[in-house]
């Protein structure tokens, strides 16, 4: 394999922008099965069945998300400028970010029936990780953006080999000896926490979008990526049953998101490429979407409340499947445009939509 230049000094990624879209309705996604897959009274039904393998391919949009970050981000010679970088990209994530934690803080005292208290928000903003569950991923890209100038620093004077080896040591605390533990239990392992495990997408991301690889290297990846999609589904059904629902390979840095994730964001980049040019459908759409990512992953969460809440009879009426084929579009669609809509207020678009 070898390396395919600076990222600063192309003039634009289609792949990248259609990673972002798919990783954005991928989470959509995520969070409409999600409840219905952690169910133990439909555990083993076609509707659970259903859901677990969904749930093995859209388990890799927020990996995905990071990876992207860790493209453009490890590429960028830019970051190098610390006071700079932290700034502009905390202000860009920060400012939306708050903005929706309070409209999420306000959702939930509106469904409490609890008037708003400035403790419990502090609390929850500072202690909780947001008043929303999906506000966890902002936590976790901030902690990683403020390394990343010192990650870029290393990767640049490590060969390829020894950047393979850093990610490697990365995945071996939150991902590698997880995995092991989980498929044999006559040792545990544990050396305590190294490093965010999550940084590991960050590298994967700048390793598969640097190099160019052979085709050998590639059917490699292909089949781990197969590999890890079996696993999750295997591993869902496995560990579970009707008394206790037990998701293992559903943690964040499990082995089989770092698996799909890089197998997919490989076979993307290998078939979509790059453009300079914003000309076609695909490419105008993909840039428009990507650019609003940010905004409609942290409003789809209340979009879905809002389906849920005047909805509340259509699981009964439709049944499941076609219930969450329901809750899926109408919060994607409703997501976007109530972005695309806050996007075309300058003011607005830098209160609530912004970007990564």
């Amino acid at each position: 394999m070898k390396a395919i230049g600076n990222a600063a000094q192309r003039p634009a990624y289609l792949y990248i922008d259609i990673l972002r879209c798919i990783a954005t309705y991928l989470v959509i996604a995520l969070h409409c099965i999600s409840s219905y897959l952690a169910s133990s009274s439909l555990f083993g039904t076609p509707v659970w069945w259903v859901c677990n393998v969904v749930n093995s391919i859209v388990r890799m949009g927020v990996p995905i998300f990071f990876m992207v970050s860790g493209f453009l981000l490890l590429s960028d010679e830019r970051v190098l400028d610390i006071p700079s970088f932290y700034t502009k990209r905390l202000k860009k994530v920060l400012i939306p970010f708050l903005c929706w934690d309070i409209i999420y803080f306000l959702e939930n005292c509106y469904l409490q029936a609890q008037p708003p208290d400035l403790r419990q928000f502090l609390l929850e903003l500072l202690a909780q990780r947001g008043s929303k569950y999906h506000l966890w991923f902002i936590y976790k890209i901030i902690a990683i953006y403020l390394l990343i100038p010192f990650l870029k620093k290393i990767l640049d004077h490590c060969k390829l080999r020894e950047q393979i080896l850093l990610l490697l040591v990365v995945m071996l605390q939150p991902t590698i000896f997880p995995f092991i533990n989980t498929v044999q239990s006559a040792v545990h392992i544990d050396f305590g926490s190294l490093i965010e495990g999550r940084i590991g997408f960050f590298i994967l991301g700048y390793i598969l979008g640097k190099y160019d690889f052979s085709s050998l290297q590639k059917r490699i990846l292909y089949l781990g990526g197969i590999a890890g999609f079996l696993l999750n589904v295997w591993g869902s059904f496995y560990y579970s049953s009707p008394q206790e629902m037990n998701l293992v390979f559903n943690d964040g840095c499990a082995l089989t998101h770092f698996l799909t994730a890089g197998a997919f964001f490989l076979w993307v980049k290998e078939h979509c490429g790059t453009t300079g040019s914003s000309t076609g459908v695909i490419p105008r759409l993909s840039k428009h979407i990507s650019e609003l990512s940010y905004g409609i992953y942290l409003s789809h969460v209340l979009l879905l409340d809002c389906c849920i809440y005047f909805v509340r009879g259509l699981p009964n009426a439709l049944g499941a499947s076609r219930s969450i084929l329901v809750f899926f579009a109408g919060t994607a669609l409703c997501s976007t445009l109530l972005v695309f809509l806050l996007s075309k207020s300058r003011g607005l678009r830098k209160l609530l939509v912004s970007g990564f």
